[in-house]
């Protein structure tokens, strides 16, 4: 089998294996096993394990990027709070829908300082330039850094939200009450992020 088909196989296996047991149960046996190869294949076609399962963790982030990017080019028809409201609803469906994909992204257990995929280093930001543009739009003046800040701790607040409810923690809202939480989530920010541009302008 050529190189080129015998990785999208071990794609597709991760891929297979992903939305059947979540990221943190794939063996490279196991891929090896679906691609009827020997384990070291794997490594002739992958620098190792991780960067294999990173791989497939890149895809399923550029799709979390197309479907937000999608939602985030209504902020031109929409006031800056209803477009970060459709921005969250649209990360939580995403999680909620694929969970397994969702964790992927971002609950692969690998060290970050040591091995930093490129494609996290692509899709972050940008997936903060999102949350940055209706911040932009309630708070005219506001620097890159705290821009910066500001959509990081939308974002933070956000994702924690949605990983304790759908890993079912006590701790975590219901699912059928997320749709309050993530208004009043969002609603505050927004009122607070606009009360204080208002305060520096009058100030």
């Amino acid at each position: 089998m050529k190189k080129a088909a015998m990785r999208e196989k071990m794609l597709a296996s991760v891929r297979t294996r992903i939305s059947h047991s979540g990221v943190n149960a794939i063996r490279a046996r196991d891929v090896a096993l679906d691609c009827r190869c020997a384990v070291g294949v794997i490594y002739n076609i992958f620098e190792d394990l991780e960067d294999l399962i990173l791989t497939v963790s890149g895809e399923y982030f550029a799709e979390l990027d197309t479907l937000i990017a999608s939602h985030a080019g209504y902020l031109c028809e929409e006031t800056a709070e209803e477009n970060m409201m459709r921005l969250a609803r649209a990360y939580y469906e995403y999680a909620r829908d694929n969970p397994r994909e969702w964790g992927a992204i971002f609950y692969f257990r690998i060290d970050m300082a040591l091995h930093i995929p490129e494609w996290h280093g692509k899709y972050m930001p940008r997936l903060l330039g999102y949350i940055e543009r209706p911040i932009e739009t309630l708070a005219p003046n506001t620097s890159k850094s705290e821009l910066n800040r500001l959509s990081r701790t939308i974002f933070s607040s956000m994702h924690g939200l949605c990983a304790l409810s759908l890993k079912g923690y006590r701790s975590g809202v219901n699912e059928k009450e997320m749709a309050k939480s993530i208004e009043f989530l969002v609603q505050g920010f927004c009122a607070q992020i606009s009360r204080e541009a208002k305060q520096l302008q009058s100030a």
